[in-house]
């Protein structure tokens, strides 16, 4: 039986309630060494820089495979594997006719 109000509300109420719905201004500083925006209490997107402290180096992480790729990874390396066992099988059999 629910899904209609009981009681009718207000302009005030209504108003009151979605005053904190406003969207807030972000606040950007200057970076002291490169002069770019940066978010505050942030490194800084370009130099890497933390406010007086030196500049760090950016660590970029590598992307995401699939797991397809993963499989294909692995199965390159195993093939890999196999060819270096065979180069090494075939430099025995050739040391052992030597030694003959």
């Amino acid at each position: 039986m629910g899904g209609v109000p009981v009681k009718h509300h207000s302009k005030g109420k209504v108003g009151r309630r979605r005053s904190h719905h406003a969207l807030k201004k972000i606040k950007l500083a200057v970076c002291v060494k490169c002069g770019g925006p940066v978010l505050p209490h942030r490194a800084c997107l370009q130099c890497g820089n933390y406010g007086p402290l030196e500049a760090k180096t950016a660590e970029i992480k590598p992307k995401k495979t699939t797991r397809k790729k993963k499989e294909e990874v692995v199965l390159e390396a195993k093939q890999e594997e196999v060819k270096e066992e065979g180069e090494v099988v075939a430099e025995s059999k050739e040391e052992e006719k030597k030694s003959e």
